[in-house]
């Protein structure tokens, strides 16, 4: 199947990443309809005849986008294939069985059928999943998107599903072993930014375990170089998974305009807050070249 598999923490930047590369006529995905009607995979043959529609993040959409079939991380969809785990947990040394392995390939040649696509593409955020993932998939091309944790966290804080699920506790199931937990509670009194910094820092360390272990084809891209040079970076992940340039990405990405939203986090956070942001991401700000 040789599917192209996005990942990389919530906020930042995988929905632009994602829509851009969904344009390629030859690629299929899970939507918001296979979310909604996940036991008819027959559904999808609307992504045929139907103009894609746009996450909106806060930009103005057409009367009609809620009703256009939309790129989807498609949780919904995964429980169903593999349980829960895949939505709440951080998904720490879990292989899929079996069954889960013929389940989930079955399933997705079932929409790939229907949308008439050749290759299939998938995004996840948080929890890299991607041992568990490569376990499914081991000719998947995993393509990781890295922000500034600067700005990954103040956005985390800023938006709905983080606030309901993420201010006062882990987002997900066994983010943070027990020292860590101490760290938050103890040394950072238990605050929503130290918390998200915590948890952004896992899951950079865990794609990094995970990546090892399983030897997997793995490109990192960040946000800044993509918003800076979208069509370059795009073919970039294209030449890496073995997927020919389509113009029909180059004319969407033309159609769009991309912003280095990284200057809110000096709106957003207060001094004190992006010291301890900083103090916490030091190995990724480090590495990575953030300064």
């Amino acid at each position: 199947m040789k599917p192209i598999i996005l990942i990389g923490m919530g906020r930042s930047g995988t929905t632009i990443v994602f829509e851009a590369l969904a344009r390629h006529p030859k690629v299929g995905f899970f939507s918001n309809y296979t979310d909604k009607f996940f036991k008819l995979p027959q559904i999808s043959i609307v992504h045929r005849f139907l103009k894609f529609g746009e996450k909106p993040q806060g930009q103005r959409t057409s009367l009609f986008n809620k009703f256009l079939p939309k790129t989807s991380e498609a949780y919904y969809t995964w429980s169903r294939l593999c349980g829960d785990k895949f939505r709440f947990s951080f998904m720490k040394n879990i292989k899929p069985t079996s069954y889960e392995i013929d389940k989930v390939k079955s399933y997705v040649s079932k929409i790939l059928y229907w949308e008439g696509k050749e290759r299939f593409i998938m995004k996840i955020t948080g929890p890299p999943r991607l041992e568990f993932l490569h376990g499914i998939f081991p000719d998947a091309y995993f393509v990781d998107i890295i922000r500034d944790p600067r700005a990954v966290v103040a956005s985390l804080l800023n938006v709905s599903f983080w606030k309901q699920r993420g201010l006062t506790k882990p987002f997900w199931e066994n983010t943070l072993d027990e020292e860590t937990m101490d760290l938050w509670k103890n040394k950072y009194d238990s605050t929503p930014e130290s918390l998200a910094a915590l948890e952004n820092l896992e899951v950079y360390k865990q794609t990094n375990k995970e990546l090892k272990a399983t030897k997997a084809n793995y490109l990192r891209i960040k946000y800044e170089d993509f918003v800076a040079n979208p069509i370059e970076q795009t073919k970039i992940i294209c030449n890496f998974s073995n997927l020919d340039w389509s113009e029909k990405i180059g004319n969407y990405i033309n159609s769009k305009i991309y912003k280095n939203m990284n200057y809110k986090y000096k709106e957003r956070l207060t001094k004190e807050q992006i010291r301890i942001i900083e103090e916490i991401s030091a190995p990724i700000i480090n590495e990575i070249g953030y300064r």
